[in-house]
């Protein structure tokens, strides 16, 4: 609608709207030998969905379809993916399928290198500390990087992301921030 204000004034748009009601089509109408569908808004405030519904009832054989919504310009409004469907199906005579609801979602999955042998060297309370610290840290790198914690075993993490990239940073983010954790605790010190 507001296409037509801006191009025309109020006037001539007024003269336009007195025009296009005079048209009275309805005795024509049977004598239409093709293909057709007529579609309409339910709350359309330019065409009445009754008026619709007569109009396509004097077309033989031509098809009806109701769309919610309460604009007239077609390509506006919440059903313009239900018209366009519509029209793909009346000119190819196939019923587009539905978009699929799918996704490219990444899982990450976090262990602790050797954790028995770190769970030997450092004793079940200094371990646990380890491990709550650890996890406390993990899901601050889920958050951050919108990841979802899945679930976790012990010292390891399941996670998914939205796609690969989160994912990727999530872990190199992770690596360096938890090798950092484990120097603290002196879990990778090399003896010779």
């Amino acid at each position: 609608m507001r296409y037509l204000q801006a191009s025309a004034s109020p006037a001539a748009l007024a003269a336009l709207e007195r025009m296009l009601s005079l048209i009275d089509m309805r005795d024509i109408l049977p004598s239409v030998r093709v293909p057709a569908v007529v579609m309409n808004r339910t709350g359309d405030p330019v065409a009445s969905i009754d008026a619709a519904r007569d109009f396509v009832a004097r077309i033989p054989g031509a098809r009806f379809v109701e769309l919610p919504g309460d604009s007239h310009p077609f390509f506006t409004g919440s059903a313009t993916g239900e018209v366009l469907a519509e029209i793909e199906a009346f000119v190819t005579g196939v019923r587009p399928l539905p978009a699929p609801g799918r996704a490219l979602a990444t899982a990450l999955f976090t262990d602790i290198v050797s954790s028995t042998e770190k769970l030997k060297a450092l004793g079940d309370q200094r371990w646990r500390r380890l491990l709550d610290s650890h996890h406390v840290r993990v899901r601050r790198l889920l958050d951050r990087h919108a990841g979802t914690e899945i679930d976790t075993a012990g010292d390891g993490f399941f996670a998914a992301f939205d796609g690969p990239t989160r994912a990727i940073r999530c872990a190199d983010r992770g690596e360096h921030r938890l090798k950092r954790v484990a120097d603290q605790w002196q879990l990778f010190a090399v003896t010779s």
